[in-house]
């Protein structure tokens, strides 16, 4: 896959400047490598943005909808399920966007819900591109079941150890989230983190603090005739205890049929297509190969979205 996307971008001749950028991501995702889970996983993490980035409110398009459903690691117990929905809009008034964003991520007892509300500040720049810089403040909700735990010494619900939460328990904190964007006519290249105040969570007579996540995303459009083109890109999340890297192509044909190939480094091969109908609505699936140790148990990782976009 590396040397693919080597290929790809020595063929359409690509500035070096950009070349120097790409590499320097290529080689900040092979020094980690993809060993946990915390915030919810997006193989089609084109069209989430937005959910991890406030500065890509009102960046893309004038109104912009969505929402999906991922069910990962499929038949192995405990596996992780997220649903999602958005909703962003430019704002030209306002130099910028505004959105709002839900998630909710299950994995085994634990239950996580997300609301968000995202501004955006948009810099016009010269050559149609533009800088954007988002904000987001919100609630992170994160529930535990605690009834099916049995103890070392058999007694049920852990109540002979006070580190382990009883019964169903929940904990609600303040959530804030930071990113900047830049977007030519070819060229995406975004930074952001979610969790900057690393809120709380208490859980009655058990507390942690919300881990803050990094994020860096970066893709760049080469147009092969008028009706064919061809994006590489990268997406990393980390917190610097793991780290998760994907290395992605997307093909498009007239602006309307897409399809493309990822790779997940110790994790999975992915693979996804949709359509976008009329300009206006689009439906997207992917698939996952699992290809780490979970394989024995996993069949893969399926995700949809459906989604509305409007200039």
């Amino acid at each position: 896959m590396f040397f693919m996307f080597q290929n790809v971008l020595f063929l359409a001749k690509i500035k070096l400047n950009t070349m120097r950028i790409t590499f320097l991501f290529i080689i900040a995702c092979l020094a980690g490598k993809a060993q946990a889970q915390q915030d919810p996983q997006f193989t089609l993490f084109q069209n989430t943005y937005s959910l991890v980035n406030p500065a890509a409110s009102g960046l893309f398009y004038k109104h912009s909808a969505g929402a999906g459903f991922r069910d990962q690691w499929n038949g192995f117990p405990g596996h992780p399920i997220t649903a999602y929905g958005f909703y962003d809009i430019k704002l030209n008034p306002i130099h910028g966007g505004l959105g709002v964003n839900y998630s909710f991520d299950k994995l085994g007892y634990q239950t996580n819900h997300a609301v968000n509300l995202n501004y955006a500040y948009l810099f016009d720049l010269k050559n149609n591109r533009t800088l954007s810089a988002g904000i987001a403040i919100g609630i992170y909700n994160s529930g535990i079941d605690g009834t099916h735990w049995v103890t070392s010494d058999g007694s049920p619900n852990g109540v002979n150890d006070p580190s382990v939460p009883q019964g169903k328990s929940s904990g609600t904190a303040l959530n804030t989230n930071f990113g900047v964007f830049y977007k030519s006519n070819h060229l995406l290249l975004g930074l952001s983190s979610t969790h900057l105040n690393e809120g709380t969570i208490q859980y009655n007579n058990v507390s942690y603090n919300i881990v803050r996540h990094y994020y860096l995303a970066a893709s760049y459009r080469f147009d092969i005739g008028e009706s064919f083109d061809i994006k590489p890109g990268i997406f990393l999340k980390t917190e610097f205890a793991s780290t998760q890297c994907d290395f992605n192509i997307l093909y498009t044909y007239k602006k309307r049929y897409w399809a493309g190939i990822s790779y997940r480094i110790d994790d999975a091969i992915c693979f996804m297509a949709g359509v976008d109908i009329k300009g206006k609505f689009r439906v997207g699936y992917s698939y996952d190969v699992t290809t780490s140790s979970l394989q024995i148990r996993s069949s893969g990782s399926h995700e949809v979205i459906l989604a509305l976009m409007l200039d």
